[in-house]
């Protein structure tokens, strides 16, 4: 199984029922969930009331907003000069620094700006958010289907809480997460007849996650890794030509270049990011707590290695989901049960991942969770690998299903696998072999 754009296109009209109920579904939810919260406003973990008619004025949007206010004005020399500042001062003061002067990359600041998004013009970016999130929604939903993911499962995914509550949340994690699906379907794609044969096709995304939310520079790694990968394992077939040494290099040199600016930029915060996560609570305990070793009652060589083993347990857990809320929440319990219900699912499909998934897809997933391990991990950061995960979720628990002799009436035909595509797994392969 690869992920590629081609799942996307010719989807007949003969397509499923399930699928097409499961796209409605999807988009009913969406616009209803957005109708209602218009007129009876949901309380967040801040205390703000949250609607599409509401702009808010706590978590991360303040930081984009000067971001944008500096693009208004040009002010392209003062963000450099900021961020320069805010790396000295980070330095000298063991990680710390002053987030209210902190910049972000301009994309999502650029998506502010151009809708004109304040109090009183919120529905533009708003209705444009609902828009994307269904969007999103659907790509994953046609993919998992084209590889024989019942309608039940695509059920699911339309109504997982995360995606529904950030199409009503204004912040860069929705668009970071269409982008960052466009890029992958785009990238291993092209993975498949060969990676340097059209890298403009894939490095406008590439370049444009980092651009967007600082985490997207892990995907600059996980591409640097599989390009490496690709450049001494691609085989040549003697029908076709090899590729030019300058088109192996160029991607390569690309990704160097804009990991040295980037990384630059965006230092002072990774050093804020991490100091700032040492506070954050992990089931009761704080993350420094961890470091510094939780079982006291053996020896320090003990005691250190087994509480870091158990720090990147209880990281795991919350990136998928499986964690308490830091602030009180309306309607505590019952977001509880939705986010802990959900990430089991998604911690299913991350273990079938990298147990037997298929070896792009985990140094991909590995990739992007790693900067979450540096510092705060909670499943807003899971957005975009949500679907693969579900995916990699109904694999395992349909294959436990046919092992275990499990039977549906007939009536659900279809719920679990929709017999379109086998559910299997193939590598991809860096071969240019012309296909006969």
């Amino acid at each position: 199984m690869t992920l590629d754009a081609r799942g996307l296109g010719r989807l007949a009209f003969a397509a499923g029922w399930g699928l097409w109920l499961a796209l409605g579904v999807t988009l009913a939810v969406r616009v209803l969930v957005f109708l209602l919260l218009m007129s009876h406003p949901v309380v967040n973990e801040f205390g703000e009331g949250v609607s599409p008619l509401n702009k808010p004025t706590k978590g991360d949007l303040p930081y984009y907003e000067r971001t944008r206010d500096r693009l208004a004005q040009l002010d392209l020399a003062g963000l450099i000069a900021g961020q320069k500042e805010n790396a000295v001062h980070a330095l000298a003061d063991g990680g710390d620094f002053n987030w209210k002067v902190y910049f972000t990359g301009p994309v999502f600041p650029l998506m502010l700006l151009a809708s004109d998004y304040r109090d009183g013009n919120t529905l533009p970016l708003a209705t444009a958010f609902l828009v994307m999130g269904v969007v999103w929604v659907w790509m994953w939903q046609i993919w998992m289907y084209r590889r024989g993911v019942g309608w039940g499962w695509l059920m699911l995914l339309a109504l997982l809480p995360t995606p529904v509550w950030y199409i009503v949340t204004i912040s860069s994690d929705l668009p970071f997460a269409l982008l960052f699906t466009l890029f992958v379907f785009v990238f291993l794609s092209r993975a498949q007849s060969g990676v340097f044969d059209r890298p403009w096709l894939w490095t406008p995304l590439l370049l444009m996650l980092p651009l967007t939310r600082p985490n997207g520079m892990s995907m600059l790694l996980f591409v640097g890794v599989a390009l490496l990968w690709a450049h001494y394992t691609q085989p040549h077939s003697v029908d076709a030509a090899p590729t030019p040494r300058w088109r192996r290099y160029a991607p390569l040199a690309l990704i160097g270049v804009a990991g040295v600016a980037l990384g630059f930029y965006f230092f002072p915060y990774l050093l804020g990011y991490i100091h700032v996560s040492q506070k954050d609570p992990f089931f009761g305990i704080e993350e420094r707590d961890y470091w510094a070793g939780l079982f006291h009652t053996l020896p320090i060589w003990l005691d250190q290695p087994l509480s870091w083993i158990a720090l990147m347990g209880a990281k795991l857990l919350s990136f998928m989901g499986m964690r308490y809320s830091y602030y009180s929440t309306h309607g505590s319990m019952l977001v509880l049960a939705l986010r802990w219900g959900s990430g089991a699912l998604f911690l299913i499909g991350f273990i079938r991942l990298m147990w037997r998934g298929q070896s792009m897809q985990r140094l991909l997933v590995l990739c992007y969770m790693a900067p979450f391990f540096l510092g705060a991990a909670q499943e807003r950061y899971l957005l975009p690998i949500m679907p693969l995960l579900m995916f990699h979720c109904a694999w395992a628990i349909n294959t436990l299903g046919r092992r275990w002799g499990w039977r549906h009436p007939a009536t659900w035909k279809g719920f679990w696998s929709s017999g379109s595509a086998p559910v299997t797994t193939p590598s991809v392969s860096y071969s240019r072999r012309r296909r006969e």
